[in-house]
């Protein structure tokens, strides 16, 4: 168990509110101390009440709403553009305190830590991720190796590095192009082997989430690929998450 960490979440809200007491103490599993900041896009009429509200008990220092840029509108930029716009209270929390990692998520990212697996603190210039495989560049026509760009561990300075992605201009922004942004930053890319995780989906509600349906959960969750707009609507509107909150180019979560 490492002994203080930072849990930086970006992005929609989404199914928040049906994973966040497992997520939450999964996080906690991983050290002693635990800093939580939220930054989401500021979307009119839409409450944070029942956000923060999760947390209470817990010390989330800082919830920003990030006005929408058409520019950082995507899933390339919005995963290093939300990040940038924590960094001055991460940095001055740091003052005070030293993170021995921080996490980089999505509020809609479930998260079991493994029991047999040692937790240990990231190595500097290094970035962990929970998931790598090949997808086809775009640029080459040929396959490359892609990060899972929605669960990241890395050292804070890493996480800065990391952060300021969005100030080179790319004109295919993938998850491989990721990968290559943090190699030419000479921070190597690595899998993690304690932490285990998938998108969890509305068709999961009504669903108990806990180490043992972890896996079943996830297998639920991606059936939300082979639904219908109807059907990913009703699923929607029965776990109160906005449909704005999946008004993406991604076939695989758009409503």
């Amino acid at each position: 168990m490492m002994n203080h960490i930072a849990v930086i979440l970006r992005g929609h809200h989404r199914t928040w509110n049906l994973i966040c007491d497992y997520t939450l103490s999964s996080y906690e599993r991983l050290a002693k101390n635990v800093d939580y900041y939220v930054v989401s896009w500021d979307i009119p009429y839409t409450s944070t009440k029942h956000v923060t509200d999760t947390f209470t008990g817990r010390n989330l220092i800082k919830y920003v709403r990030v006005p929408i840029i058409d520019t950082y509108y995507n899933s390339y930029y919005s995963s290093c553009w939300l990040p940038y716009n924590i960094l001055p209270w991460k940095r001055q929390r740091e003052k005070t305190v030293t993170y021995d990692a921080v996490i980089d998520s999505r509020p809609d990212i479930a998260v079991k830590v493994l029991k047999n697996k040692a937790i240990i603190k990231p190595e500097e210039n290094c970035l962990y991720t929970t998931g790598i495989e090949l997808h086809d560049n775009v640029c080459t026509s040929k396959k490359d190796i892609a990060v899972s760009d929605w669960f990241f561990i890395s050292t804070s300075h890493v996480y800065n590095i990391m952060a300021e992605r969005f100030i080179f201009p790319d004109s295919a922004g993938t998850q491989i192009t990721q990968r290559l942004y943090a190699e030419k930053e000479d921070i190597s890319v690595c899998t993690l082997d304690y932490v285990r995780t998938f998108i969890a989906r509305p068709n999961i509600i009504n669903l108990e989430l806990n180490d043992k349906t972890f896996r079943d959960i996830s297998v639920k969750s991606r059936e939300w690929t082979n639904l219908t707009r109807d059907e990913r609507r009703q699923y929607a509107k029965a776990a109160n998450v906005r449909e704005e909150d999946y008004s993406t180019l991604s076939l695989h979560a758009a409503i």
